[in-house]
């Protein structure tokens, strides 16, 4: 070999291992390394080098080159050498991934040994022959935790995919040197995992973004469940690795915790900020959970400070042109970032919801969830469904391809940054705090009524079978039928219908109209859905609520993702099965059917309504009043374009894909147009482009969000810049940010007030399909108008008066008057075991008319709707004249029990003003059978009674 007995003169390249090895079998007795892509700290050697290897400056290797080639015999002799060596069991590796995600969480959240681990890599050659290679680093640690997961649930098959990531998790041990964005909790111990007994759900957590001092989190926690099979004494710490860019407080509340075999708890995370930010490093650290005879577990959490950076690879923003599925980018890189195109060759990706990867990175386990090997899909056909074949993920992405059978599309984890079911249960607290409400009234009216979830399989157009969760939720009927609407949209979750229930039961009340509240939902994305799935989606989920809605009961109305279309076909699904129209069962209806003329722009109107009188409150003019609208949808481009209508400057409008921006004001009939014809704003001349969340801080008189919840919260309401803010949309100001606001002077005008038009025509409609009987457009626009202005000069002067926010003071009407009504009809405590008014007490014979049979007579009820009283030369009276004796001395459920049993109608004549009864045969053992029932003398004489 050239090289033998020499020292090789090595360019540096991404495996100075496999460089050392082959130099070393070459005969080489040593390695110099140089060149461009030397790491500056030094090459990293495995300990197992076989022979020594430095690295040298790059003009010492040049004038060693310029030497050999000449060839001048060369001796090189080594001084000082510097070499360190790794502490404890090992570092994170420079060319690993590290950081946080897109969420703010740690990733990676475990690390595993990688370096010098060798594995196989298939490849090909240039004419298509076979070859084969190495590889280490992360792929080979990648490895090593999905096969330590593997065996983990062999060990503890009892447990499902989320708890055995969160023993993983919870279990790896710290490495001393790297911090917490670099190795999450540490290195993956096996051994550990399997003997933990405590898990966190869920494993790391992001604790949110600091945008001001005093910042503090809301409704942060993380379930804490005892898997083992005896009861648990855990006591939390938290602990601050690295401040990043200020100072930090932290509450654990509770702190000492007892938990049985199986259960689990809930524990609340509050950290504050309390000094003035320098910087933009994050801050991390890790809760300590530890037992008091066990193994410990860590749960690192990180918190970012500064304005949020938008999501993106590189230098390239994520979008739905970024990437498609291929070799080099496959379909779980493509979910980031939305529908995306089919590569060549390959079905048709549908993300339908956000995608989690087996047991290692999903997204959080309850104790609710299914246990692992119950499969929700049937089978697998793409390369994005082949990734779930990893282990049972929550989120299973669509392929639309023939050949599948059943793929389920299940709940999403929350795409909101707080839970909007407790920030509305937080809001009612509150109130109640204010308002001073009786707290058992507050134990009422902080749950909802009833929440259904319901699955809805659909046939879909290629042939294959999906199977989507729906809710429909009703909050409280104490004011009459619940009222809500029904959104189709992939994020959709239980907690989130929850809280819309409950804020359409404080806007009914606070608008004055005879609703309680419900909402309803579907987990699917109908932007990817043809019509013909949409409408058999549609009616088979309204045959699955069918018994829970109803123009008496509860009122489905259109939201997010649904209009005037998708009403119709409920309308008809219910109607169909009950035999006859019925107009009143669903709101938001095509005029053809029985809609209302106004109600498509209703909401808008409503909001209208409010700023003007916000303006006149505030001694303004609306003419050249500067507005900006996030969310140009049904509501945003009516209130755009009325406000414009009525001399305001529209200098900013957004949809869910780009932003305009013109500070003379933006021709809102054209952009409607535009966005008619091209589906979207983008492209539209006579403006810049802004993104939404520009958009939010633009100086302006008037904002309007209009599209989405939670669009203004902790991290930039301090620099939002508007003096009115509208809320076109539900929940899009976070309680935080609130306080932010109104400490600022910012006047918001609650959803509740500000969105109600939409529900208040929809009283309207329903009004007008049971009296059947229709309004001109103007005589509704009136009667809304009415409306709305009483609800906010009743708002405005609760603000004035108790010196409150304008938020604060509508609720407070709201509730106030739902608790009312639940106090007035009061709490009906059935099976309590207080004995109801007439139940188990004999009943006087006066109580009850003689009952009686007329051949002809006919009687209807809920059970028979017509039926005639046998006649004939066989009907004789009984010797009592016709009564029936001994009815009168049972109690009131024995007799009912005895009309049931004799399949007969009660009813009155409208003649005679007595009670008709009809039998049915056969007689003789229909007689025996009342005669034990009721235990009661009764006569027979030949076929009648």
């Amino acid at each position: 070999s050239l090289v033998a007995g020499r020292a090789a003169l090595v360019p540096a390249g991404i495996d100075p291992n496999g460089a050392v090895a082959n130099a070393a079998q070459a005969g080489a007795v040593a390695v110099l390394f140089y060149g461009a892509d030397l790491p500056a700290g030094g090459i990293g050697l495995d300990e197992r080098t076989p022979i020594p290897a430095v690295s040298v400056p790059v003009d010492v290797a040049h004038a060693l080159l310029d030497r050999i080639r000449s060839g001048v015999q060369t001796t090189l002799s080594l001084g000082a050498v510097h070499t360190e060596s790794n502490a404890g069991e090992g570092r994170v590796m420079g060319f690993s991934s590290t950081g946080l995600a897109f969420d703010g969480r740690v990733k990676p959240e475990v690390v595993a040994p990688g370096v010098a681990l060798e594995t196989a890599e298939p490849g090909a050659n240039a004419d298509g022959s076979a070859r084969y290679g190495t590889v280490n680093g992360t792929s080979a640690a990648a490895a090593l935790v999905a096969g330590s997961a593997a065996l983990l649930a062999q060990a503890r098959p009892y447990l499902d995919a989320d708890a055995l990531k969160s023993l993983l998790v919870g279990a790896a041990r710290p490495l001393p040197d790297d911090p917490v964005t670099a190795q999450g909790v540490g290195l993956i111990d096996l051994g550990g995992a399997t003997a933990t007994e405590v898990g966190a759900s869920p494993a790391s957590l992001a604790l949110g973004r600091a945008g001001s001092r005093n910042w503090h989190t809301e409704n942060q926690e993380f379930v804490l469940r005892n898997v083992s099979f005896r009861r648990l004494i855990l006591s939390l710490d938290a602990r601050v690795s690295r401040e990043g860019a200020a100072s930090l407080q932290f509450k654990l509340s509770p702190q000492h915790v007892s938990l049985d075999p199986g259960t689990s708890i809930r524990v609340q995370v509050r950290a504050r900020v309390t000094s003035k930010l320098v910087g933009t490093a994050p801050a991390e650290g890790v809760v300590i959970v530890t037992p008091a005879a066990g193994r410990e577990i860590r749960v690192p959490w990180t918190i970012t400070f500064g304005p949020r950076v938008p999501a993106g690879l590189g230098s390239v923003r994520l979008s739905t042109h970024a990437f498609s599925p291929s070799d080099a980018a496959p379909a779980l890189l493509s979910f980031v970032a939305g529908s995306v195109r089919r590569a060549a060759g390959e079905p048709d990706v549908l993300p339908q919801a956000p995608y989690s990867e087996a047991a290692i990175i999903s997204s959080g386990w309850s104790p609710s969830r299914r246990m692992p090997g119950r499969r929700r899909s049937a089978r697998s056909v793409s390369r994005s469904s082949r990734l779930a074949e990893l282990g049972p993920a929550e989120n299973v992405p669509i392929c639309a391809e023939k050949g599948a059978d059943v793929t389920t599309v299940d709940a999403p984890v929350s795409h909101l940054r707080e839970n909007p079911y407790e920030i509305a249960k937080s809001q009612l607290r509150k109130v109640a705090d204010t308002f001073a409400i009786n707290p058992n009234l507050v134990n009422v009216l902080q749950e909802c009524k009833k929440a259904l979830v319901v699955s809805v399989p659909v046939s879909m157009d290629d042939g294959s079978t999906q199977v989507f969760q729906g809710y429909r939720v009703t909050h409280n009927v104490a004011r009459g039928p619940s009222k809500g609407g029904i959104r189709y949209h992939p994020d959709v979750t239980l907690d989130e219908v929850k809280a819309l229930a409950m804020w359409m039961t404080w806007k009914c009340a606070l608008s004055g109209i005879p609703f309680g509240g419900a909402k309803g939902g579907v987990v699917c994305n109908p932007k990817t859905m043809t019509e013909g799935e949409l409408q058999r989606m549609t009616r088979r989920f309204t045959s699955e609520i069918i018994n829970e809605i109803g123009p008496e009961k509860d009122i489905p109305a259109p939201d997010v993702g649904t209009d005037g279309r998708v009403m119709a076909w409920i309308f008809d699904t219910y109607s169909m099965n009950k035999g006859h129209s019925v107009l009143g069962v669903v709101t938001g209806k095509p005029l053809t059917i029985g809609g209302s003329l106004g109600r498509e722009e209703a909401t808008a109107r409503g909001a209208l309504y409010c700023v003007r009188e916000a303006v006149r409150k505030r001694q303004l003019s609306l003419q050249g009043t500067t507005v900006a609208v996030q969310g140009f949808g049904n509501v945003g481009s009516f209130l755009a374009k009325f406000l414009a209508e009525d001399g305001a400057t529209v200098i900013a409008v957004s949809d869910s894909t780009s932003g305009l921006y013109n500070p003379n004001g933006i021709d809102v009939q054209a952009a409607i147009a535009h966005k008619r014809e091209t589906g979207s704003l983008a492209g539209f001349r006579g403006a810049e482009p802004i993104s939404n969340e520009e958009l939010l801080l633009l100086e302006c008189d008037v904002l309007a969000p209009c599209a989405l919840e939670q669009v203004i919260t902790a991290e930039n309401a301090d620099k939002v810049r508007a003096k009115i803010i509208v809320e076109g949309a539900n929940g899009p100001v976070t309680p935080t940010a609130d306080e932010i606001l109104e400490e600022k002077g910012v006047l918001v005008l609650p959803d509740i007030l500000a969105n109600a038009g939409g529900v208040v025509v929809s009283y309207f409609e329903w009004v007008q399909g049971l009296q059947e009987y229709f309004w001109k457009e103007a005589e509704v626009n009136a009667k809304l108008n009415d409306i709305v202005t009483r609800a906010f000069n009743e708002t405005w002067s609760t603000m004035e008066s108790r010196g409150i926010s304008m938020r604060l003071a509508a609720y407070g009407l709201a509730v106030q008057r739902v608790a009312e009504a639940t106090t007035t009809r009061g709490i009906y405590s059935a099976g309590d075991g207080r004995r109801e008014p007439d139940k188990g007490r004999p009943l006087p014979r006066k109580d009850l008319p003689p009952l009686r049979a007329r051949a002809g007579d006919r009687c209807r009820d809920s059970a028979a709707d017509s039926v005639r009283a046998p006649g004939g030369r066989d009907r004789r009276r009984s010797r009592t004249g016709g009564a029936l004796p001994g009815v009168a001395s049972g109690t009131r459920d024995q007799w009912r029990a005895g009309l049931r049993l004799l399949r007969g109608s009660r009813c009155l004549s409208p003649q005679t003003g007595r009670t008709k009864l009809t039998y049915a045969r056969p007689w003789r053992r229909v007689i025996q059978r009342v005669r034990v029932v009721t235990n009661s003398r009764i006569q027979e004489h030949g076929g009648g009674v």
